[in-house]
């Protein structure tokens, strides 16, 4: 009599021997033991430099480096923008009464350069008409002080002045005391006429 086949089994079948395990989901693993993660800002600077942050005590000693650097950057920006303001200050104006230039008189009338000038100090210089070449001019000092005048009467009534119009001159004034003075060349013609000045404000009178 022949034997009957075994009965099969309807369940779900099992892997069969020797067949490889599937793919299992990743999962994220924790850092092992000791290990700092570092945060997301640092990974960049992390991988650039290819640094192994470890232990607790390097990760301290990155973020203070970093920290400093900062410091440092933010010094070093305002030192840029203040140093010229602190120069500016310790360094004296230019007195107005020191200048070499060349003034513009118009016809019949004046033109003058204005500084302070302390009691017993010195302007010492000179000047000669460039255009038209040989065209007088004349020169005066006059005081906005200290008694009050117009400009008409401080131009009549001149501190210093070279009796006559000329084409150059030097000239040396001694201020009387402290105040404004106005160096004032005016011309003698209707024509425009170019004055080359040479200024000096000196402290004390000039050795004889």
């Amino acid at each position: 009599m022949a034997s009957e086949p075994p009965l099969r089994s309807e369940g779900p079948a099992g892997p069969s021997p020797g067949a490889a395990a599937p793919p299992s989901a990743p999962t994220s693993s924790p850092p092992p033991s000791g290990e700092v993660q570092l945060p997301r800002w640092l990974r960049p600077a992390h991988q650039l430099f290819q640094w192994t942050i470890s232990t607790p005590r390097r990760r301290n000693f990155y973020v203070k480096a970093v920290r400093a650097a900062l410091i440092i950057g933010m010094v070093g920006l305002v030192t840029a923008v203040i140093y010229p303001e602190l120069t500016n200050t310790a360094q004296p104006a230019p007195d107005p009464l020191t200048y070499t230039k060349t003034l513009l008189v118009a016809g019949d009338n004046s033109t003058g350069v204005t500084g302070m000038i302390d009691g017993d100090d010195v302007v010492t210089g000179n000047f000669s008409v460039t255009a038209p070449y040989g065209e007088a001019v004349l020169f005066s000092i006059i005081v906005d002080g200290p008694n009050p005048a117009t400009w008409t009467q401080r131009m009549q009534n001149p501190v210093y002045d070279l009796q006559g119009p000329t084409s150059s001159a030097y000239f040396t004034y001694t201020a009387q005391y402290t105040s404004y003075y106005t160096f004032l060349w005016t011309t003698t013609g209707n024509s425009t006429v170019h004055v080359y000045v040479d200024s000096n404000y000196l402290s004390s009178a000039p050795p004889a």
